[in-house]
């Protein structure tokens, strides 16, 4: 490619950085916009990272049991520099260094100019990433860091992956889940030895073991996050709910705290007063109907692997501060942008066989395929951690169409 389009790109690159700063800019001014119902949450973690994460007689320890220690610890540092509204800037920081991991991997797969610089547009112009960006939450953080583990991991930079793991489990309740999900990746497709694998586990089982041990100081029980537990409880009320009726718009479906409020009220109160012996019946009673009903748990894995994979997240879009207008142009575009990028998952299953990038297309599947089955009624906003893979699959899907598809253009 000559210099003149290069030149381009980068010129049509910083652009979409300059649009994407002047959007978080206006979102500052926009309390609907920045703040969501996990944004209060993680706000009231950040005022005392001490008391909430270190105190062993902590009264309201929900909370903090639920949500891992990164985030607020990010947000009370900034809370010493910085107004609340401002903590988004953080979300366009991690939002480029996504970008330079998005180019890295690209990069490391083919020597196609094209391609490289089309995963980083991609990137900017995904609607789903822009607008977690403009909200107090994990997501745009935790991308850097998945996205990052995924470019160490194919490069076997080992211990590094490693880090990036261990740190991603900071900031969502799910880094055991990334780890598995990354081995079986090392050993199927990129052919990881027993001693690679072991190395690359051995910071984040540190990692994810001191957090759990600092939770059995605090709450009497060993655990990592009381996520996986409130989550899997919800899938188990839902499947019953869905056994009786199958239909996906009861409150035990769609509400996550629905099934655990109504659970909790059935409790003696010296248990909920006892956090140890909370955690462990909250434990007892998700493990207890894990192999219940088990074909409405099928209806409603498919059910939210469509969701997971097709929903765009037009009630968050809704709470924005952009005109109707605006909004109903993104709605449609992220329909498109969210078709196109299935289409080229579908497509790469089939098609591609090169060895990093069929890994990165097996985490997706895998990982959509975890999400779908643990979470009953599907969410948008899960398919964000794997949007800029989709993006680095899509960008070689363009390059095998783009050839063929300019000369029936300019024939």
């Amino acid at each position: 490619m000559n210099t003149n389009k290069i030149n381009k790109f980068n010129s049509l690159v910083f652009s979409l950085v300059f649009l994407r700063l002047a959007f978080l800019f206006s979102s500052t001014k926009h309390e609907t916009t920045y703040l969501k119902k996990d944004s209060d949450h993680y706000l009231e973690l950040a005022d005392s990272i001490k008391f909430y994460f270190f105190n062993d007689s902590l009264r309201d320890y929900w909370l903090s049991t639920y949500r891992p220690m990164g985030y607020p610890i990010i947000l009370n540092l900034l809370d010493t520099i910085t107004s609340v509204p401002n903590f988004i800037y953080i979300n366009f920081l991690g939002d480029i260094g996504t970008a330079v991991f998005v180019y890295k991997i690209v990069e490391g797969i083919t020597d196609n100019t094209l391609t490289k610089y089309m995963s980083v547009i991609l990137f900017f112009l995904n609607p789903n990433v822009l607008l977690s960006s403009s909200q107090i939450m994990t997501e745009s953080l935790s991308l850097f860091f998945l996205t990052g583990s995924i470019y160490f991991v194919i490069n076997k930079k080992i211990l590094l992956a490693g880090l990036f793991i261990a740190i991603f489990s900071l900031f969502k309740p799910m880094g055991h889940v990334l780890l598995i999900l990354i081995i079986i990746v090392c050993f199927f497709w990129l052919r990881y030895n027993k001693k690679e694998l072991l190395l690359l586990s051995v910071i984040p089982i540190l990692c994810l073991s001191l957090i759990s041990i600092n939770n059995q100081i605090q709450y009497e029980s060993f655990f990592y996050s009381t996520s996986p537990y409130y989550h899997l409880q919800w899938l188990n009320g839902a499947s019953e709910a869905l056994c009786e009726e199958l239909n996906f718009d009861q409150m035990e479906v769609i509400e996550p705290g629905y099934i655990f409020e109504g659970w909790k009220e059935n409790l003696d109160p010296i248990i909920i007063q006892n956090s140890g012996l909370f955690i462990e019946k909250l434990k007892e009673d998700s493990r207890n109907r894990t192999w219940k009903n088990i074909e409405c748990k099928g209806a409603s894995s498919i059910h939210s692997l469509v969701w997971n994979s097709f929903g765009v997240r037009k009630a968050h879009w809704n709470e924005t501060h952009l005109t109707k207008s605006v909004l109903n142009v993104l709605i449609y575009y992220s329909y498109f942008y969210v078709l196109l990028c299935m289409a080229s998952l579908f497509f790469a299953l089939f098609n591609y066989k090169e060895k990093k990038l069929r890994s990165i297309i097996y985490f997706v599947v895998t990982y959509l395929l975890a999400s779908s089955v643990t979470l009953p009624y599907g969410n948008s906003r899960t398919r964000l951690l794997i949007e800029p893979l989709l993006v680095i699959v899509l960008s070689f899907y363009i390059e095998n169409y783009y050839p063929a598809l300019k000369r029936k253009i300019f024939r």
